[in-house]
Order: C-alpha cells, then sequence, then structure tokens
C-alpha cells in the first residue's frame, strides 16, 4: 500500500465519489461530487469506474506528492496544473512517478477541481460510499477536509511502458464556465401553485445573481423576489432533492445541492435538471444564471445524450508521440524516446 501526501490542502478540498444512495429514509443526504459530470471524465480518463472516489478541490487546489508510479487525471475549474514546475493540461491524463510533485493553485474560472487517480483510493466505505460529509461528518477522512500532512493510500498497479495518455476532446469540454450569464434548465414544480402568476413569470424572467452565502448544501441567489399566493398557508415538510430550488418567504430562491437536508419546509417552484447541476457547481458569488423551463422528458433526454458521448470510445483521444514528449519532457523514458527515433 502506497500513501499520497498532501503538503498544501487548497481551501476545501475532500474525497468524493457519486454519493450514497439508499440512505436518504434514514436522514442521510446523498452527498458525493458536486459537478458528477468532471468527476465522470476525471476517472474515465485513467480508466476507472466513473464513479470511483476522487479529490474535489473548491477554488483553490491541493500540492501532492505521488508515491508510485501511475496515471492521473484532472478535470472541472482551471487550477492551472503543474507538475513537477512544469505546467499541464485540464481534462487530460498524465503518467507519473515516484516522488512526482503536483500542484493547484486558483481555479481561474470555475470553481470545483477534481484530481483522479489510477485504481482509485484505498478507503473504507460508510453506507455504500467514499464520499465525505461535511454537514455530517462523516465519510472518509472522518467527516472532515483534507490537511497538511493527510495520507490517502492508493493501491499502484504497473503501468504499462507503451501508457500513451488521453484527453477529453476539445468539443466535449463544458464551455459554460466563460457564460456571461448561465442559463439553467429547470423543470417546474412541484409547488408552483404556491406562488401567484406575477411570481412564476418573475422567476423565469428576472436574471438572479449568486450570492456569497454558497456551499455543498446549496446556493442562495440574490435578485428579484418571487411573490406567493397569500392564501397557499404554510407548507409541511416534505422530501427534497438535488437541484430543488426552494422559495422562502422573502421570495429570493435557494438552490439546494448534494449535501442538502433530506426534508424541506419551503414550496419548490422548480427543479434544476440533472444535466445542468454541473453548472450550478461551477457557479462562484457574483455569476449570473437565468432559468429556462424544460419538460421532465427533455431533462431525460439531455442526460441521456450527454452521458451516451461520454460513454463513447470517441470522446476520448490518444496524444499522438510529438504530443506526449512536447507535455511529458521529464517523463519521457527511453522507450518513448526510441518510438520517436524510429518514427521521425
Amino acid at each position: 500500500m502506497y500513501n499520497i501526501i498532501v503538503h498544501d490542502p487548497g481551501l476545501q478540498s475532500t474525497i468524493q465519489d457519486f454519493g450514497r444512495w439508499g440512505y436518504q429514509s434514514k436522514g442521510y443526504s446523498v452527498g458525493g461530487a458536486m459537478d458528477q459530470f468532471a468527476l465522470k471524465t476525471a476517472n474515465i480518463l485513467v480508466g476507472n469506474d466513473p464513479g470511483e472516489a476522487c479529490i474535489e478541490m473548491t477554488l483553490k487546489g491541493v500540492e501532492v506528492t505521488f508515491p508510485c508510479r501511475t496515471v492521473i487525471a484532472v478535470t472541472g475549474a482551471d487550477m492551472q496544473p503543474i507538475l513537477n514546475g512544469k505546467p499541464i493540461e485540464m481534462w487530460a491524463s498524465y503518467l507519473v512517478k515516484p516522488g512526482d510533485v503536483l500542484s493547484l493553485g486558483i481555479a481561474s474560472v470555475g470553481l470545483r477541481t477534481y484530481l483522479s487517480v489510477k485504481g482509485g483510493f484505498a478507503l473504507k466505505s460508510f453506507l455504500g460510499s467514499k464520499s465525505t460529509s461535511l454537514q455530517e461528518k462523516t465519510g472518509s477522512n472522518e467527516g472532515k477536509t483534507l490537511q497538511k500532512g493527510s495520507s490517502i493510500p492508493v493501491s499502484c498497479s504497473n503501468i504499462s511502458d507503451d501508457y500513451v495518455p488521453k484527453k477529453l476532446k476539445a468539443d466535449l469540454i463544458p464551455a459554460y464556465y466563460y457564460e456571461n450569464c448561465k442559463e439553467i434548465r429547470v423543470i417546474e414544480g412541484p409547488f408552483e401553485d404556491y406562488f401567484t402568476q406575477k411570481g412564476i413569470q418573475t422567476f423565469y424572467e428576472s436574471e438572479y445573481i449568486v450570492g456569497n452565502d454558497i456551499n455543498r448544501v446549496g446556493y442562495r441567489l440574490e435578485g428579484s423576489p418571487i411573490e406567493h399566493k397569500k392564501e397557499a398557508g404554510q407548507m409541511i415538510s416534505l422530501s427534497m432533492t438535488t437541484g430543488s430550488i426552494q422559495v422562502p418567504g422573502g421570495g429570493l430562491p435557494i438552490i439546494l445541492c448534494v449535501e442538502r437536508r433530506t426534508h424541506g419546509g419551503y414550496p419548490v417552484i422548480a427543479t434544476v435538471a440533472s444535466v445542468d447541476m454541473s453548472k450550478i457547481a461551477q457557479c462562484r458569488a457574483g455569476d449570473k444564471i437565468r432559468f429556462v423551463k424544460i419538460s421532465i422528458e427533455e431533462a431525460h433526454r439531455l442526460l441521456q445524450e450527454r452521458e451516451s458521448l461520454l460513454h463513447n470510445e470517441s470522446a476520448m483521444k490518444t496524444v499522438d508521440l510529438v504530443e506526449v514528449l512536447m507535455r511529458l519532457p521529464d517523463m519521457v523514458e527511453d522507450y518513448y524516446i526510441q518510438l520517436y527515433d524510429e518514427f521521425f
């Protein structure tokens, strides 16, 4: 067994996978990665199961040393990763050797970044998941963020000398980081009857700003208040899901995220389509968003299309030899040099 050593833990770095499903009736939130598209891609790039645990970093990344020869990938918000003092690409895999150091800085765009390691982390599961829940204080690392000096066990396997790095095709890399105003697709309801027609119109026609109160539990938005029906009365607490948009009495919406409580007492005006929760995960304070209504059938279709694209072999391309040599000058072994001589 080998251990990755954390020299700089960043601002809020945790272990996350797909989350723990099937326990909401017991009061446990699903948790897991905020940006599941970035998590899946990071794992696919290194040959892991798509739901394997990764390190999720928020705004500022980690600095770690690798204990053995393995393959890594960094996806999500661009934290300008540096391997052994030299910049490397996002959304691509890299071969690393014992003693190699990876450093990630502050995200230039987006908010959350994911680091995957081939074979995943050798951590115990809690209720079927390695995910850290900061609110419930459960999961990996005793429900806490990574700290300076933390060690993360990995099972390193022999990587073939003919390993060729992969990267996600450019047209599949999310472009929403750069949007001036992110369009968030939502399914209406289930409690639209609690709002006036004017309130519903305000919700869909207004531009909202992501406030400073954002975390893995939820995002508070700023903007035009949504009008409730006075005769609607109080709503009893009901189950909530990731993406539920609650509207408290003040009229400003709250988007519930992965570590939300399993129930809530504010009416839900709409629910974010699963395909767009990755957009929410990458929103920073001050970002602008606008809600667009779609049907539940459309939401299912969009998610299925994205999943099929990601799992299609053509989504990943191998990096040609010249590019490998340019990107990994300090990691090229004699094998690659010999191949270069043979072909060029």
